[in-house]
């Protein structure tokens, strides 16, 4: 029995250090003082009266238990204090702010959303690899997102607009005509079902209680061992290990979706919900080496292979490849009832060695094979226990 993983190798996390430069002295400043002012003392002395007072209000704030603070704009050129504060003012932050409009004049606007509110989608949305900046807006109103260079993914754009709950506003795509989109072979967040790992290949993404996460070979890893793409990002961590059923999960943002097509696919087709593998069902395998291989007819269920259990078999109807080594992980499917979307029956495990196939896809240092073994996706799931299928 041939487990379907390729070598391992060393990852190098490189970090660059930064060098602080000193600050001019005003008398070193040569860039002109801007109209309104006779000198950069005189600008930086209005400057920090505006950032004192709202550090004032804003302390005043938190001693209360106001959260409702959104955004601030301290321009000296404009002269004046502008506050985004959403909801209602609580009475001592309004007095400190009328305390503070002794000091310099101060603007109140209301905000659409918090400073943490818009803290917390800005760290959620950043780890997504297409979106090179994400911003609060300077009024509070929502967040502008800024596509990584040659990255522009209408699924990534898609799922970030399906489940933020803060207004999303994207720069220009006019370069999604001559853009590198994401492939199979280096795929980003939110990652989808097929996307090759260093070793193996990611499964089917899932609901969880504790987040989104792709299912997993547990022959891939342990807990704790940290996934890497095939363009060698860090994915997350793999959990839930379990060697007996040989399956794991990767805590990871994922979409309902699966790479289709061959090894160097830009193609990916929506998940549309999931089914049992029962005998005499056609299935089609997804690994990022082999490519789709179809004509995977399933012959038995509940198996167990090496004290592997419990496994679906599934053999290739005319003997070619089913999925290789390097294919572990990744998705068994049939075609939905809702036409361009898959429904998802598996995530392959082994292959018989006493059934080799020539491979597919990649056919260099790697063995292949037309009798396969999956773990059934539902009943994955419910082992896991508070997990369901992502769809899109």
């Amino acid at each position: 029995m041939g487990r379907l993983h390729a070598l391992g190798a060393t990852l190098t996390l490189l970090l660059a250090l930064s060098t602080e430069v000193p600050a001019a002295a005003s008398d070193e400043i040569v860039t002109p003082v801007p109209a309104g002012f006779t000198s950069w003392e005189e600008l930086f002395a209005e400057q920090g009266r505006l950032n004192d007072a709202l550090a004032a209000i804003r302390r005043t704030a938190d001693q209360v238990g106001d959260r409702g603070y959104g955004s601030a704009i301290a321009d000296p050129t404009a002269h004046a204090l502008t506050l985004y504060w959403a909801g209602e003012i609580f009475p001592a932050v309004r007095q400190a702010i009328e305390a503070q409009r002794d000091i310099v004049p101060i603007n109140v606007y209301a905000a659409q959303y918090s400073e943490n509110e818009l803290v917390a989608e800005v760290q959620r949305l950043g780890k997504i690899a297409a979106f090179h900046v994400v911003a609060p807006k300077p009024d509070a109103s929502g967040i502008t997102i800024e596509w990584a260079a040659g990255r522009v993914d209408p699924g990534a754009k898609a799922h970030a607009l399906t489940t933020s709950p803060i207004a999303l506003t994207f720069g220009a795509e006019s370069a999604a005509s001559s853009s590198v989109p994401l492939s199979r072979q280096d795929d980003g967040t939110p990652y989808k079902g097929g996307a090759r790992t260093r070793t193996c290949t990611a499964g089917f993404a899932v609901n969880h209680t504790s987040g989104t996460k792709l299912l997993f070979a547990g022959h891939c890893g342990s807990n704790g061992t940290t996934v890497v793409d095939g363009g060698d990002d860090v994915m997350g961590p793999m959990a839930g290990d379990n060697d007996t059923r040989d399956v794991a999960y990767i805590s990871v943002l994922s979409a309902g979706e699966m790479w289709d097509g061959g090894p160097q696919s830009t193609l990916f087709k929506p998940v549309q919900d999931a089914t049992n593998s029962v005998i005499g069902n056609n299935t089609c395998t997804s690994g990022s080496r082999s490519g789709v291989r179809c004509g995977v007819i399933v012959k038995a269920v509940n198996t167990s292979i090496s004290g592997k259990t419990p496994l679906v078999m599934g053999e290739q109807i005319d003997h070619t490849n089913a999925a290789g080594q390097g294919d572990s992980g990744g998705p068994v499917f049939e075609l939905g009832t809702v036409a361009g979307k898959v429904r998802a029956k598996g995530i392959i495990s082994t292959g018989a060695t006493n059934a080799p196939a020539t491979c597919t896809g990649e056919t260099v240092d790697r063995s292949c094979f037309w009798r396969i073994y999956w773990a059934d996706v539902n009943r994955t799931m419910a082992y896991y226990g508070g997990m369901g299928i992502r769809v899109s």
